[in-house]
């Protein structure tokens, strides 16, 4: 079964602040292997093998972010549980300055270079988005 929470989150894929929000989120959620849901709901408890969170549908309208874990029916309150607390520590405390760098080195490293022609000239913007986070996470 799927447990999910979720919210609405205000973010707009044009918001000025929406490639801070995807680091953010990374370090919360992106990857069951690396990120602190993951880490714990996963690897120290065992209770998931697939746990996850996002931003989705930013480009229609003030987007929702949600958290998805995938449990066995028996595992369904530990699972509950352990996910709240990693979310709300995070909310509560935040980010850390080393999760920030990691963050930002593995999007750098998923994002594709500028298409180029056959004369080697730039052929034009990425897909939807692109262009801004590739900007905005190689500093």
């Amino acid at each position: 079964m799927d447990l999910m929470f979720g919210a609405a989150s205000g973010l707009k894929r044009q918001d000025p602040d929406y490639e801070a929000c995807l680091v953010a989120n990374a370090a919360l959620g992106q990857s069951s292997l690396s990120s602190r849901l993951g880490k714990r709901v996963r690897d120290t408890e065992g209770l998931t093998y697939s746990i996850y969170s996002r931003f989705t549908m930013t480009d229609f309208l003030d987007g929702i972010w949600l958290a998805d874990v995938a449990v066995a029916p028996s595992n369904l309150g530990k699972a509950m549980k352990s996910t709240r607390e990693v979310i709300e520590g995070y909310c509560k405390n935040g980010i850390t300055e080393e999760e920030v760098l990691v963050q930002k080195s593995f999007l750098r490293g998923q994002l594709p270079g500028p298409a180029r022609d056959e004369r080697g000239h730039r052929a034009g913007a990425r897909g939807r988005g692109e262009v801004r986070l590739w900007a905005g996470v190689s500093g």
